[in-house]
This record gives structure tokens, C-alpha cells and sequence, in this order.
């Protein structure tokens, strides 16, 4: 027993004493009886003097510094062994910031993150800013903490600038206009010779030269088994020389030839409804009659029983206007501005005459990418050889063509034009302003499901778009999540596209999640956000 009482009284001494220093860590003595040193544990070391430890969400990416306001901007490098960077923002509570973050070189596409303390997701972006930079643009701080801002490439590397702001006021972006871009006339091409072997294109007339007595002009164009074509050539200048051609099918054998003087059409060499046997490209050889003769022309080459047009310009429904066709191989193209939704019907009779009667053949077709969509044709449905497109649904808003020939291509004659409105579509409601709130490119897998955050404002209305990229093959849904998790607005198909487009009321403040996935389908695509204003 006395022993024991020694050895307390030894730690007691002991607890006199200062304690050599340690290199890192400091011990807190808690001073204590001998009786209760040997029934109460022994207290918890206390630890002081350490660096601050590496913040939580450096889960995301390499923790670089703190942001401080005002800040100029902040330099980086993302690469293969950094991919991710993290900064922290202390913040409080309602107050108003903007990050910037923009490329400097390198491939890297930006993209922008905030999460809040808690390490949820406030917002997101990767291209709403100017030059498709990544913007936050004036973000409401829900609570005083550490928040934390994470900088990628979006899986590519490079320099960029990273910028912390306050409220600011930036411009609102007009959205573009569906009007359509008016087709203008081809224009006379410059005169000269063409390269060898140059392709002729539907209905585009071009110029040809014959610099001496004797040469040759060779011309190419496209075409398959049991295609209609003509063709059609003529001199520009006074001399009295005739041009002729012939038409070598792929395999080289002569399939058909035109000479001036056994034309229908005064010193024009011309061949109309000439029907191709194979697929291929076929030759077309220029000449002069005889040898005879040099100088520039005009070739023309077309599907169907017509080879040249002429641009007549606008025509307005109700207005009924007189035309001639006064050359063989000759239609006239007529321009209609239509809406999706717009249901018409148009009529073409031949005018009285003395003599063989125009049969005239009426197409209503629709220009895109460089390719003409048939929409509707009609030869003699209007009864005699009147003809009647009775009815025509325009799918989608733009600009399109009704062209007038002769049914065959051999027929000279007057006519008259008419069309009108079945149904009227209602004048879209024009789009307001607006400023982007979230724009990213993402993909889908099949089945999977994808959410993009935002910050939007109680009673701020918010267009909701998800666009598939060309040939991604995605159909897109989409729903609207409010900061409670509620689903408050979905959208599926937009009239004229399977892609998404909807207009939201957001019924208070919060971070608000755009939830996208495919319809039996997956692809590539964008997701845009966007304040409405009004």
C-alpha cells in the first residue's frame, strides 16, 4: 500500500514539471488526485497547432485556394494529373456572386460548378457566357459557409481564367427569328471556259467556251436507270455558228446527240425527256456543227422534261397572275412564305389559244440543305389540263417554291396562276428576350437518367429546351424539379422536332433540376435554360 501511495505521489510530481515540447503536438494536463487517478480515464489528448485539413470537397478535384472578393481573376492549368480543380468561397448569407470561367489555351471546354456547405449542387454551366465561356451569373447565397467552386475541361486540358464577381447586369440575348432566308435568282455566271469534266447541277444554267474552230467542251452530270433528263445549249454571241453535244452514258457508249439545226428552238441545240438506261456519270461533249464556228454559250441541264428556269419572285396568296412559258425546256419559279400549320391549295390553267394548247404541270416543292423536297404535284387533276394541287399541309415554316412547265417539255403557251389559304396557322406569338441560365452538352445511354441545376427566382418564368445534336438519334423528355424535389412542368415533343422546348412559372427561390432522359432512345445533345423577359 505505501507503495502505491509513492507511486501517486511520484505523478504528482511529475505533473510539476514542464514536459519537453513536442514537435507538433501540444498535451493539455488536467490536473487530478492521487484517488481519482486512479479510477477517472485518462482525458483526450487535445491537438493544437495543425494545418488546417484538406476541405472536404477536395473529393471532387485538387484543392487550389479560397476566392476572395473583389478577386481579378485566378490562373490555372488542368491536365492529366489535375483534370479537376477546387476553390472554396466563403460566403453568406444572400449574398450575390458571379464566376467566370473562360479558356486560355488548350482544347479544354469550360464547366462551372457551385455546391453549397452541405456539398449539394447549386448550380451548374458550361457555355451561357460570351464565347460559349462557363457563367454563373449573380447566384443568391442560401446560407453563410464554405462553398465550393470546381473548375473542368470537360474531360479536355488547357489554361484558364477563373473569376469571381458581384451582381452584374448583363444584356439580354434576343432570341433568333424563324423568319425564313429568302432564295434569291441564280445569278448569270462568269463568262469563261469551265474545267473539264465540270458537273452540271438541276435547272443552273453555266457558261461554256469554244476558243477555236474545232474544240470541244466537256461537261459532266449524275444520274440513274430510268431518269428523266434534258439538256439543252445555245451560242451568246452574233456569230451565226449552231452548237451541237453529245451524251455518253458510264460505259462510254453514245446514248444520245442534239444538233441546233434539228432543234425545236431557233440556233439551240436541245434534247428534253431523255430517259437514262444506267446508273453513273454521264459525259457531255460540246461542239460546233461541222466544226464551224467558236465561240461562248450557254448550257443547261435539268431533271424531268425542263432544263432552264426563270425566277419570277414572290407570290402572294389571293393574287392571280398571268405567265408564258416561251421557250422549250423553260419552267417558272414562283416563291411562298408558309407556316407550320398553313394548309393551301393552288391551281394552274393554260389560257385560251389558237393551235396546240399548253399542258401545264404544277409542283409545290421545299428548299433545304441544298436539296429540294417534293411536297405535292399535279398534272391534269383540275379536269382538261388544268392542274390542281387540292390540297397541301406545310409541316414546317419557311420558304417554298410552286413551279409551272409544260407537262412534256415540248409545249409553248400562257397560263394562270392562282393559290390560296385553306387554314391560316395563327402568327406565332413572338419569343421575348432572353438571358441564359444553364447551357451544357451532354449524352445519353439508353435507359439513363441525367440532372443539370440552376438558380431561378419565384415568379420568373424560364424556357426549358433540350435540343439533339444532328443524326444523334436521341427522342428527349424532360421534366422541371423545384427545390422541394417536386416535378412542376415536363415536356416531351415540340410541334415541328422531337426535341424538347417548354415555358415554366418557378414558384420561389432555390436551386431548381432539369431531369432529361431518353425515349427508347440515346444520343448526343444540348440543354438550355433560359430567363424570359418580358
Amino acid at each position: 500500500m505505501p507503495l502505491v501511495l509513492m507511486i501517486g505521489l511520484t505523478l504528482v510530481g511529475c505533473q510539476a514539471t514542464s514536459p519537453a515540447p513536442l514537435p507538433t503536438l501540444a498535451v493539455l494536463p488536467s490536473p487530478v488526485s492521487a484517488q481519482a487517478s486512479l479510477s477517472t480515464p485518462t482525458p483526450a489528448l487535445r491537438v493544437v497547432g495543425v494545418p488546417s485539413p484538406t476541405p472536404p470537397t477536395s473529393q471532387f478535384g485538387a484543392y487550389q485556394t479560397t476566392l476572395s472578393q473583389p478577386v481579378g481573376r485566378q490562373l490555372g492549368t488542368l491536365d492529366a494529373r489535375q483534370p479537376v480543380h477546387v476553390y472554396l468561397l466563403e460566403g453568406q448569407v444572400d449574398q450575390i456572386v458571379t464566376l467566370r470561367l473562360r479558356r486560355i489555351s488548350g482544347t479544354l471546354d469550360p464547366s462551372l460548378a457551385l455546391y453549397d456547405p452541405q456539398f449539394r449542387l447549386l448550380a451548374q454551366d458550361e457555355a451561357s457566357g460570351e464565347g460559349r465561356s462557363a457563367r454563373l451569373l449573380n447566384i443568391r447565397l442560401p446560407q453563410a459557409g464554405a462553398y465550393s467552386v470546381v473548375v473542368s475541361g470537360d474531360g479536355f486540358y488547357g489554361d484558364y481564367e477563373l473569376s469571381l464577381h458581384g451582381a452584374l447586369v448583363v444584356q439580354p440575348q434576343s432570341e433568333p427569328t424563324t423568319t425564313p432566308i429568302p432564295i434569291t435568282p441564280y445569278q448569270t455566271p462568269t463568262l469563261g471556259a469551265l474545267a473539264s469534266g465540270t458537273r452540271l447541277a438541276d435547272h443552273q444554267p453555266v457558261l461554256g467556251l469554244l476558243g477555236r474552230q474545232g474544240d470541244f467542251a466537256r461537261f459532266a452530270f449524275p444520274g440513274q436507270a430510268g431518269q428523266v433528263v434534258s439538256l439543252g445549249v445555245r451560242p451568246l454571241d452574233e456569230a451565226q455558228w449552231l452548237p451541237q453535244f453529245e451524251i455518253y452514258d458510264p460505259d462510254g457508249a453514245l446514248l444520245a446527240s442534239a444538233r441546233a439545226s434539228q432543234s425545236l428552238q431557233t440556233r439551240t441545240a436541245q434534247l428534253l425527256s431523255l430517259t437514262l438506261a444506267l446508273d453513273g456519270v454521264h459525259t457531255v461533249l460540246v461542239t460546233a456543227e461541222g466544226g464551224r464556228g467558236n465561240g461562248p454559250f450557254q448550257l443547261s441541264w435539268g431533271l424531268g422534261p425542263s432544263y432552264e428556269e426563270r425566277w419570277i419572285g414572290l407570290l402572294a396568296a389571293n393574287q392571280r397572275v398571268e405567265g408564258r412559258l416561251d421557250a422549250f425546256g423553260l419552267r417558272h419559279t414562283y416563291l411562298l412564305r408558309l407556316n407550320a400549320g398553313d394548309v393551301i391549295t393552288a391551281a394552274v390553267s393554260p389560257a385560251t389559244q389558237t393551235g396546240r394548247p399548253l399542258d401545264p404541270y404544277l409542283e409545290l416543292v421545299r428548299p433545304a440543305d441544298g436539296q429540294f423536297y417534293a411536297i405535292a404535284a399535279d398534272d391534269n387533276g383540275g379536269g382538261g389540263t388544268t392542274a390542281l394541287i387540292r390540297l397541301a399541309k406545310i409541316e414546317q415554316s419557311g420558304d417554298y417554291l410552286l413551279r409551272v412547265r409544260a407537262a412534256r417539255g415540248d409545249e409553248l403557251g400562257s397560263y394562270t396562276l392562282l393559290w390560296r389559304y385553306i387554314n391560316l396557322a395563327p402568327t406565332p406569338t413572338p419569343v421575348p428576350a432572353s438571358l441564359p441560365l444553364l447551357v451544357v452538352d451532354d449524352s445519353l445511354s439508353l435507359g439513363e437518367y441525367r440532372f443539370y441545376s440552376f438558380q431561378g427566382r419565384l415568379g420568373q418564368r424560364v424556357r426549358v429546351q433540350v435540343r439533339a445534336f444532328p443524326g444523334s438519334g436521341l427522342d428527349a423528355v424532360a421534366a422541371l424539379i423545384d427545390p422541394q424535389g417536386r416535378e412542376i412542368a415536363q415536356g416531351d415533343d415540340s410541334p415541328n422536332s422531337l426535341d424538347v422546348d417548354f415555358v415554366a412559372l418557378l414558384p420561389a427561390d432555390g436551386s431548381y433540376q432539369v431531369r432529361v432522359n431518353g425515349y427508347l432512345s440515346e444520343g448526343v445533345y444540348e440543354v438550355r435554360v433560359s430567363a424570359l423577359l418580358e
